[in-house]
């Protein structure tokens, strides 16, 4: 981060990387789309917030993928965001099978 002097005052530059981590470090910042988890204090809305992110995952454009085997052809084998719509639905699963231990 640098300070430096301008016509109209002091200006602060900084890199994306610096922004970032201020963020993060205030909690400006959110889990991308794209890193279901399963350790929410709240399980229920643990449920919640990975479903929406899997509907919205599945309101994304088309993203083919070339399938990784020759037998592959579901739709989670085949597009990206179908699979981070399927990895969503697969943590909010995990969460209520934790809630029933």
């Amino acid at each position: 981060m640098k300070i430096i002097k301008t016509a109209s005052g002091n200006q602060i530059k900084m890199s994306k990387s610096e922004w970032q981590s201020i963020g993060k470090e205030a909690g400006w910042v959110k889990v991308a789309m794209g890193d279901p988890k399963t350790d929410y204090s709240d399980p229920i809305s643990g449920i919640f917030q990975e479903l929406i992110a899997a509907k919205s995952s599945l309101n994304m454009e088309p993203e083919p993928i070339a399938p990784e085997n020759e037998g592959d052809f579901y739709l989670s084998q085949t597009d990206n965001w179908a699979k981070h719509a399927y990895n969503h639905i697969d943590a909010a699963l995990k969460i209520l099978s934790n809630m029933q231990k």
